[in-house]
C-alpha cells in the first residue's frame, strides 16, 4: 500500500514536535503522523529492497488511519543524528509502544 506522500524515494525532512512526527519528502505533500499513531523507533540496516551499512536507516513504526501496521525508514545523513531523533521521537511514543518495536510492513 502507497500512502499519499510517502510513495516515492527524496530527500526528506523529519520534523518532531510533541503531536507527532511529519515526514516531508522533496516534491510530495508532508505527511504527519500522530504520536497516538507511533509505535516504535529504532534502527536497521535494511528495507524490503535496499541494504545499507549497520544501523544506518531511521525506522519509525506507527499504525495508518485504516488500522495497518506501517513502518517508514529514512536515511540521516549525519550518524550522529541518529540517537537526537530517536531520542525526540521516543519522548513522543505512547506509554504502550515499547522503542524498538518492529513491524512487518514498509511505507
Amino acid at each position: 500500500m502507497a500512502i499519499p506522500g510517502l510513495k516515492f524515494r527524496g530527500k526528506a525532512r523529519l520534523t518532531v514536535s510533541r503531536d507527532g512526527v511529519t515526514i516531508a519528502i522533496t516534491g510530495e505533500s508532508p505527511v504527519f503522523i500522530e504520536a497516538a499513531a507511533l509505535t516504535g523507533v529504532g534502527v536497521t540496516n535494511t528495507a524490503i529492497d535496499r541494504v545499507v551499512e549497520k544501523d544506518g536507516l531511521l525506522r519509525i513504526s506507527w499504525t495508518t488511519s485504516a488500522g495497518a501496521a506501517a513502518d517508514s525508514f529514512l536515511r540521516v545523513v549525519d550518524p550522529a543524528d541518529r540517537t537526537p531523533v530517536i531520542g525526540a521521537v521516543e519522548t513522543i511514543l505512547p506509554a504502550q509502544s515499547p522503542a524498538g518495536q518492529t513491524t512487518e510492513s514498509e511505507v
